[in-house]
Order: structure tokens, then C-alpha cells, then sequence
């Protein structure tokens, strides 16, 4: 049975919830994801565009081994994983609201400073190589990112505005209350992958006001937490929410018999199955709820289904014990350690130094060639830079504590 829902979250064992590898080795993966998406997006783009042509690429598209480079579902996985670990977190800490929540805004907003100072070097050091490279592998996602404006206030306003508080025109909730004219796109941003830091925050917020709410009020709880879930179901949002549950209901999730394995099991594979089924478009149910105009509630995120799937795959994760032992490898855990720096970092790195070899070398070699080079070249420079951020993560974590 879960606990009371005027108990506090309690503050043992499930107080080091951020330590459980499983949950580690889940944010670095999910990090793989979105690396493995960026780097055939820039330089092998018929993996993620389907042709005229039944390619190769378009088979591997189609099929569940997309999942592996499934970035998109992996976003999701990450804002239902910030909802499921800060609901323990927050549970300590809802004495201290303002310190909490300041100190929430420099945990995020410490590494994305430092993501945008290295994007804004890298920028100067290399140009627009990513336009010519672009054109070369056929990538206009390559050629039509990453253009931002020049001059020091809008680096500012990327590193402390932008990424981590307003977000950006395409994905901002500002956008749909009406401020879309006063959003930066996405095209201009130093760091696109910045964009869910926006989310995050808000997402974050959400979920302290939840975690508060549920140890002084259960009529108020509920209340805030069904409002929340009508106007926000639709919507990257509800991811948040989401993890807030499981987190609420993890009494439910013991593990270790075989019908919970299988439950598991089912839950990744309709799971995966709706992310990857996305790059076909909606299923009618999807199409259905996405057309209604329902009174007070917001419109459909455009990866609605996904959201769905990363929900489903991480109940299955909850369920299954042979899942989480199989997680709490070693080599896992560090690279979850390393998920956030590498999901920062990457981005400099295709843009910059590897779309520039791809112009250099693509005479010699062909572009075929030189964009394989230039991927392998991404993955050592990704994590050999995530591993210099790391220290700058360190020091956000170790700043937000109040």
C-alpha cells in the first residue's frame, strides 16, 4: 500500500534514490539516444528521412532498432525521470521553498552557461562550416541550425534567458499563451538541446508545488494535481507529472516474480512500439485526441505518442528486477554520471570542428567517408568535452544546495 498522502516522502533508503544506478545508467542511455540521433541527423540524414527509395536506411527507420537513436523519446524519458527522482528530493526540502527553487534555476543554469560559452567559442574558432558540410552530406538540419546572432547580449540572453527560463518559439509553453512574436527559434540557438531546460525548470516547479501540497493537504493535492493533469496532458508537461505518481505509488512497484516480469516486459514493448510507430505518423487514437479541441486544456506536443511510449518504458524499468540489476552495471552508471554533460556538449562538436572536417576532407575522401570520420570523431570529442563539464555539473549540484 502507498503511504499516507499527507506523509512526507520518507528520507531514507529512498532519499539516495539519485544514487540507484539503474536510474543512472537510464539518464545515460537516454543521453546515447539523443547523441546517436544528432550525429545521422547532421551527417547520415536518410536514417531519420524516409525516401523515395526502400533504402537500408529506411528499413533500419522502420524498424525497432531506431529506438536506439530515438532522441526524441529519450527527451521524454529524462523530463519523466526529473519528475519521479525530484519528488524525493523535494521531499526534504519543503520548508525552504525559495532556496529550493533558486536553487533549482542555478543547478540548471550553471552548466547551460557553460554549454553556451563553449558553443560561442566554437563558434568563432569555425564559422558557418556547418552550412558547407550541410550541403555536402545532404543535411539541410545541419546546414540551417545553429545561427545565432552575433554580439555578447545575445549570448547572455542564450545563457541565462533563453535556455534555462523562456525556452524557445517552437517548443515554449510562452508560445502558446501568446508571446511566440518574443521567442527566439530554435534555428538561432547556440545549443539547441538547451530547449528542454526550460521545461525542466517549469517542470521542476511543478513538481516541488506537488511534493508541498501533498504534505500539508490531501483535498489540495488531489485538487492541484487532477487541475494540472487536465491542462497539461497533452503536453511535455505531463511527464513531470507523471514521474510525481510513480514516485507517490512506488510501493506498487515491487519486483521479482514472474508475472511482474512479464507485465514489465509488455509495458517496454507497447512502449518502444509507439515511439518508434511515430515516425509513421499518429495512430488514430492519437489523431483523435490531438484533433479534439478540448475546453481549457492545452494542444498536443508534436511527439505526443512518443511521450506515451517513454511513460510506458519507464513503468516496464520500475517493474523488472533483471531490468534494473542489468542497469546497475558499472559501466552503465558512468555513463549516466556523464549523461548531462554529454548531452551539452555534443552539439558544439557537430557543428563546429565536425562539420569543418567534413569540408576539409570530403574532397579527398567523398562525403560518405568524411561524414564517417566525422561521427566517429564526434563520439570520442563528445565525451572527452563532457568529461571537462563534468566539473562544471559538480559545481552546479554543489551550488544549488542551500
Amino acid at each position: 500500500m502507498p503511504p499516507s498522502v499527507n506523509a512526507p516522502l520518507p528520507v531514507d533508503r529512498e532519499t539516495q534514490v539519485r544514487k540507484i544506478g539503474y536510474l543512472e545508467s537510464l539518464r545515460g542511455l537516454a543521453a546515447a539516444q539523443v547523441l546517436f540521433l544528432h550525429i545521422l541527423t547532421a551527417f547520415f540524414p536518410g536514417f531519420v528521412q524516409f525516401s523515395q527509395n526502400q533504402t537500408v536506411a529506411d528499413l533500419i527507420h522502420s524498424s525497432p532498432l531506431f529506438f536506439f537513436y530515438d532522441g526524441y523519446s529519450a527527451v521524454y524519458l529524462f523530463f519523466v525521470l526529473s519528475g519521479f527522482v525530484l519528488s524525493f528530493a523535494f521531499a526534504r526540502q519543503t520548508g525552504h521553498p525559495a532556496a529550493t527553487l533558486t536553487g533549482r534555476y542555478i543547478r540548471l543554469a550553471i552548466p547551460a552557461f557553460c554549454a553556451v560559452l563553449v558553443a560561442f567559442t566554437t563558434k568563432l574558432l569555425f564559422g558557418a562550416s556547418n552550412m558547407e558540410a550541410g550541403e555536402i552530406v545532404g543535411s539541410s538540419w545541419l546546414s540551417n541550425l545553429w545561427t545565432p546572432d552575433s554580439g555578447i547580449g545575445f549570448f547572455v540572453k542564450e545563457a541565462f534567458f533563453n535556455s534555462t527560463i523562456a525556452g524557445y518559439r517552437e517548443v515554449s509553453l510562452g508560445a502558446r499563451m501568446g508571446f511566440e512574436a518574443s521567442l527566439d527559434p530554435l534555428s538561432k540557438a547556440y545549443v539547441s538541446p538547451l530547449w528542454t531546460l526550460s521545461i525542466e525548470l517549469h517542470g521542476s516547479f511543478l513538481v516541488f508545488l506537488l511534493v508541498w501540497l501533498r504534505t500539508r493537504s490531501q483535498l489540495a493535492w488531489i485538487l492541484v494535481l487532477a487541475v494540472s493533469s487536465y491542462i497539461l496532458g497533452l503536453t511535455h508537461y505531463f511527464a513531470f507529472i507523471i514521474g510525481h505518481l510513480f514516485a507517490h505509488f512506488r510501493g506498487r512497484q515491487e519486483t521479482g516474480s514472474t508475472a511482474k516480469e512479464l507485465f514489465a516486459a509488455i509495458l517496454i514493448a507497447v512502449g518502444i512500439f509507439l515511439c518508434v510507430n511515430q515516425e509513421h505518423g499518429l495512430l488514430p487514437l492519437f489523431q483523435s485526441v490531438c484533433a479534439a479541441e478540448i475546453p481549457g486544456m492545452l494542444g498536443c506536443t508534436y511527439h505526443i505518442q512518443k511521450l506515451t511510449g517513454a511513460m510506458l518504458i519507464f513503468a516496464g524499468v520500475l517493474h523488472s528486477g533483471l531490468l534494473k540489476k542489468a542497469l546497475s552495471g558499472k559501466p552503465l552508471v558512468m555513463l549516466g554520471r556523464l549523461s548531462f554533460p554529454i548531452y551539452l556538449a555534443h552539439w558544439p562538436v557537430i557543428f563546429g570542428p565536425a562539420a569543418w572536417l567534413i569540408v576539409w576532407l570530403s574532397e579527398d575522401l567523398g562525403a560518405f567517408n568524411a561524414a564517417l570520420l566525422a561521427s566517429v570523431f564526434t563520439l570520442f570529442a563528445s565525451v572527452l568535452l563532457a568529461l571537462l563539464l563534468l566539473r562544471a555539473d559538480v559545481f552546479a549540484v554543489e551550488s544549488a544546495r542551500y
